[in-house]
């Protein structure tokens, strides 16, 4: 039935979050009396994830569309910055929270060339309607939070969207085979 397709899609999309592997951000700027920041978000790795609401369309034609709303997550790692100039240099590590509210829609296209059932998902959105980064330690400046806050969102979001779809792609190629393999074994 349509619902319970509805709740192994939620549940394969959990598994494609869980499974993503999420590569280091690295990157640097320049900031006014600090001189060149350079930072590195590394051990990224997704630590609670809900999914409040899924749906699945299956259209007329070679096509079904997956929305999947109010995803909450939460990604841990580490933060890794320094600054500096000539003068003097400063480097830190502290560990980060980032919790994240998201829409995902992934518009499935299948397709059968050489008698092989495949999908196509790069039709993959991620809509995010809340990034916070949350950094440990007290003893952290309030400026050091909001520089990252501001140019690191960006880049992770590229990040988590890029690698989230490439994992639902995976799952979804894995299951057209399985889905072959059962057609085949019938006939």
């Amino acid at each position: 039935t349509l619902f319970r397709s509805t709740q192994q899609t939620a549940q394969v999309i959990q598994a494609a979050f869980r499974h993503a592997t999420y590569p280091d951000i690295n990157g640097e700027r320049s900031v006014a009396y600090l001189g060149k920041v350079m930072y590195g978000l590394t051990n990224i790795e997704i630590s609670d994830l809900f999914i409040e609401n899924s749906d699945v369309d299956l259209k007329e034609d070679d096509a079904i569309d997956i929305m999947i709303k109010n995803v909450s997550a939460s990604f841990k790692g580490s933060l890794n910055y320094g600054y500096g100039s000539w003068l003097v240099n400063v480097g830190h590590s502290i560990d980060f929270e980032i919790e994240s509210a998201i829409d995902l829609q992934v518009n499935t296209k299948l397709t059968c060339e050489n008698d092989r059932v495949a999908a196509d998902t790069s039709d993959c959105y991620l809509t995010f309607h809340k990034l916070t980064l949350h950094l440990h330690g007290n003893k952290q400046p309030g400026w050091i939070k909001q520089l990252f806050t501001n140019f690191i969102s960006f880049t992770l979001k590229l990040v988590l969207k890029s690698q989230i779809c490439k994992e639902i792609n995976n799952v979804a190629n894995l299951l057209a085979d399985f889905i072959q393999d059962r057609a085949d074994r019938k006939s």
